[in-house]
């Protein structure tokens, strides 16, 4: 009971019962348990504790018990947590203003054809960035393995032309063209494709992986879409005539992992935990002469 002599006073009723309960059981390997206790300078830290039972040769049943000192790690969890929340205010801060300003300009009657398209795009890119703002702790949450999905009917056509008409600004300024096709016929914006999902969240997987087919083509090149359906469910394929650089390959989809200057390398990573959150997958494959496809599969229901 040499562990007692760091525990709380208030604990050490409960760690008593729980290390007698071991002592008499039958697993083998006591679950890890959070604990807040003392050092012996007086200081309170948390620590992870984790217990094994062995029995000597005498059939003497002791545990050992292995402790980590998790408080450097719990701190900078909890500074993580605050920052992501001042980061998640002072950015809607700025969507609002943006938001506001797209809006008042959408009320001008004589606004031009052309830059009511344009404040359109404004409007409609900064709502999906305050969705994206807004559900920033469900991509913690799937990182965590933890997030509980809430699938309804969406409409995959309607998504994808949607973030089409968004990233419409950028296909002009690059001079890239991006078309869609189900199986090796043009996929009509009016032809409903429906599978079981989250639309905001499929909304960010496919806007960040067109959003980097895009960036990576050269002038007069094209990004393709295309979508093949199966008893497995919906095989989208995203390919861009660049090639990724081979000593980046396998890190493709690793958080922060990112070949361009000024860009954060979450885009493929968020359209991973996106995927993995649906039940689906996700790959890339890149070949000299072929170019690179990004492939994701989203299971039907």
């Amino acid at each position: 009971h040499s562990f007692l002599v760091v525990a709380r006073e208030e604990d050490r009723e409960e760690l008593l019962r729980l290390h007698d309960s071991f002592i008499k059981g039958e697993e083998g390997i006591e679950l890890p348990a959070i604990w807040r206790v003392h050092r012996r300078d007086g200081k309170e830290i948390r620590i992870s504790a984790t217990a094994r039972r062995y029995t000597d040769t005498a059939g003497e049943v002791f545990k050992v018990t292995t402790l980590t000192d998790i408080t450097e790690m719990e701190l900078l969890r909890r500074l993580k947590a605050d920052a992501e929340r001042i980061v998640r205010h002072d950015l809607r801060g700025q969507l609002s203003g943006i938001l506001g300003g797209a809006q008042l300009m959408l009320t001008d009657e004589d606004l031009a054809p052309e830059n009511r398209q344009y404040a359109t795009y404004v409007y409609e890119s900064a709502q999906t960035m305050d969705n994206i703002v807004n559900h920033s702790l469900d991509f913690a949450k799937m990182e965590e393995g933890i997030y509980d999905l809430r699938p309804v009917e969406v409409n995959l056509t309607e998504i994808l032309y949607h973030i089409k008409k968004g990233l419409e600004p950028l296909l002009i300024t690059r001079n890239v063209s991006m078309e869609f096709f189900l199986s090796d016929s043009k996929l009509s914006e009016d032809e409903p494709l429906r599978l079981s999902g989250e639309r905001e969240k499929l909304t960010v997987l496919f806007n960040n992986l067109l959003l980097n087919a895009i960036e990576a083509s050269e002038p007069g090149q094209e990004v393709r879409v295309v979508i093949d359906i199966s008893a497995e469910g919906f095989r989208i394929h995203i390919h861009n005539q660049t090639v990724v650089p081979a000593g980046f390959r396998e890190r493709f989809f690793d958080k922060y992992s990112t070949t361009q200057t000024g860009k954060t390398g979450l885009g493929t990573y968020n359209a991973l935990l996106v995927a993995r959150a649906h039940g689906g997958e996700i790959r890339m494959t890149s070949h000299i002469g072929e170019g690179t496809t990004v492939s994701v599969l989203l299971p039907l229901g």
